[in-house]
Order: C-alpha cells, then sequence, then structure tokens
C-alpha cells in the first residue's frame, strides 16, 4: 500500500488494500466466520491476538483522517466486518438477487459504496 495519508484518500486506499488482501486470503474471513458461528470454540485466543490488535492499531492510523465525532473502533470494526460479510455471502440486489464477490462488477460496486461511507466519515 502507498504511504498512508490523513484524509479520505488514505482511508479508501487502506479499504482497498484490505479488501484485496481477503480476497487473495479467503481464509480470513472464513475463521472469523466459524468463530462468529461460535464453531472455532478450540480458538479461544483469536480476538486478544488477531482481532483486537489488527483493530487497535488501524483505528489508531485512521484517526487523524476521520472526523472527531467518529468512535474509530466501531468505525474500523464495522468496515472489516463489511467486507468480510460481502465476501463470504455477497449483497442482495434491488430485485431480490444475491450478488455474489466473484463478479469484478459487483466488487467495485461494493467498494464504491465503502468508499461513498468514507467520504461521508473522513476529513476530505
Amino acid at each position: 500500500m502507498a504511504a498512508f495519508t490523513p484524509d479520505a484518500e488514505g482511508v479508501t486506499r487502506w479499504i482497498d488494500s484490505y479488501f484485496a488482501y481477503c480476497l487473495d486470503h479467503p481464509e480470513v474471513q472464513g475463521i472469523w466466520m466459524q468463530r462468529r458461528l461460535s464453531d472455532a470454540a478450540d480458538l479461544g485466543d483469536l480476538e486478544s491476538r488477531f482481532r483486537t490488535p489488527t483493530v487497535s492499531r488501524s483505528a489508531e492510523l485512521l484517526k487523524p483522517a476521520f472526523q472527531p465525532n467518529v468512535d474509530m473502533h466501531p468505525a474500523v470494526s464495522e468496515m472489516i466486518w463489511s467486507i468480510h460479510c460481502f465476501l463470504e455471502g455477497g449483497v442482495m440486489a434491488e430485485e431480490g438477487k444475491r450478488l455474489y464477490a466473484d463478479s469484478p462488477a459487483v466488487r467495485r460496486r461494493f467498494l464504491t459504496h465503502l468508499h461513498k461511507y468514507v467520504a461521508w466519515v473522513a476529513k476530505p
């Protein structure tokens, strides 16, 4: 990823980079989906070893780019969660048809939505 800049463009690059990483490593969202279904009970320290440090470091990095009233941990969690859920289950289209991440057009549509979210909560 190019050097981070504390603005909407920097956050957009962060999202695109994380999205590309997850697309290339489907096991990332797979293990978290299993965990959410309580199907990874034998992996008791996942949150403390992986999730918490990732969210905390990301929140610290991204904080200067966001409006001062944004609660960073939920904001970062929301972006990460959205990416994982999209890559696992796609999104629902207007006509009720589910659209999946295997389509480049659907991926562009999803990322455009996340970029609009960033434009709303980040500094210009």
